[in-house]
């Protein structure tokens, strides 16, 4: 009689921003002999559809029926999609992971729309949960397996971190955590959407409070969003000192940190930020706010600033670019 194997399938919104970024992961799990592994893309995949394409284990819907030996894995909490995926699977009897950044509930509203929507949200939060309460919730960092304690009373609440071959990528050029000398002037990065949430607005603040106390370094954003046209004009009065260049993937990530002598994620909100162990991993001083989940990994070779506040994230800024060799040469090993 033949041994039934697992079934694992991963059930994702078709938008979620980590999906390019895990493909060498999913593809990891797929290619094991010891179980079946799926990857379910639901709604819009907004993201090189080759990519899909070239792996038959991805599907674009939900498994109509059930394997002997199965578990599903939410990557997201926050779609009707998801939702009913969670209720769907509780009705077969399928156990259930949640693996997500926690939900927000800092995000800086600046109307009393935004005020209106967010205290509706949250008002929502508990019962959308019930669809999760009782399965195995895994958050990726201390925020998340917080909050989904709180969410989901009774549900067995752990932490495991999304991998990251980027990060794995940078960690095995630079052996020893060794170092180049910085460049002159210094290059800060910024990576991610380029939107409000992310505080690119705060940031360009603070570097033109910079340029007019005359220090000298340059910054550049990569990424895409609402605030992209803001930023553009941002450069245009930086004389040279600022660039924004559109999303990258891939080798064009690396090469952006390889240049670059310090990372800025300011955001009034983030669940993690995957971009901070990538620039960690390259041996980067990274400044972060108070409400990124992935401040956990900055003793010692960050700052924390406070979120949406100019003044410290001046203050963190000037540290990353005044530190010495001897300091940058700490922080990469």
């Amino acid at each position: 009689m033949a041994e039934s194997r697992l079934t694992l399938r991963f059930i994702i919104r078709g938008d979620e921003m980590t999906v390019p970024r895990m493909w060498p992961f999913y593809d990891m799990l797929a290619g094991r002999q010891d179980l079946d592994c799926s990857l379910h893309l639901l709604g819009n995949y907004q993201h090189d559809p080759e990519l899909i394409r070239v792996r038959s284990y991805v599907q674009q819907q939900l498994p109509q029926s059930r394997a002997s030996e199965e578990v599903w894995v939410l990557r997201g909490w926050n779609t009707s999609r998801l939702v009913a995926a969670g209720y769907l699977a509780r009705l077969r009897r399928i156990p259930l992971m949640l693996w997500h950044e926690p939900p927000g509930r800092t995000f800086e509203s600046t109307s009393w729309r935004d005020k209106a929507r967010i205290l509706m949200r949250e008002m929502l939060l508990p019962p959308i949960f019930q669809a999760y309460r009782g399965c195995v919730m895994l958050g990726i960092g201390e925020l998340a397996s917080q909050r989904f304690a709180e969410l989901a009373p009774g549900s067995r609440v752990s932490l495991l971190p999304y991998p990251d071959h980027l990060a794995d990528a940078l960690l095995a050029e630079a052996p020893g955590g060794q170092t180049r000398p910085p460049l002159h002037p210094p290059r800060l990065l910024f990576m991610g959407e380029l939107s409000r949430r992310k505080a690119v607005d705060v940031l360009a603040a603070a570097c033109e409070q910079l340029w007019n106390e005359g220090l000298d370094f340059h910054i550049r954003y990569v990424g895409d969003g609402p605030m992209k046209q803001f930023l553009r004009k941002h450069a245009e009065h930086s004389r040279g000192r600022a660039e924004v260049v559109g999303g990258a993937s891939g080798e064009a990530v690396l090469d952006a940190y390889r240049v670059a002598d310090g990372f800025i994620l300011p955001s009034r909100w983030d669940g993690w930020g995957l971009v901070v162990h990538e620039a960690l991993a390259a041996g980067l001083p990274v400044v972060v706010s108070e409400t990124c989940g992935a401040k956990m990994l900055c003793d010692g070779c960050g700052m924390v600033v406070d979120p949406g506040d100019v003044a410290s994230l001046v203050k963190g800024l000037r540290w990353c670019i005044s530190l010495s060799p001897d300091e940058r040469r700490a922080i990469a090993t």
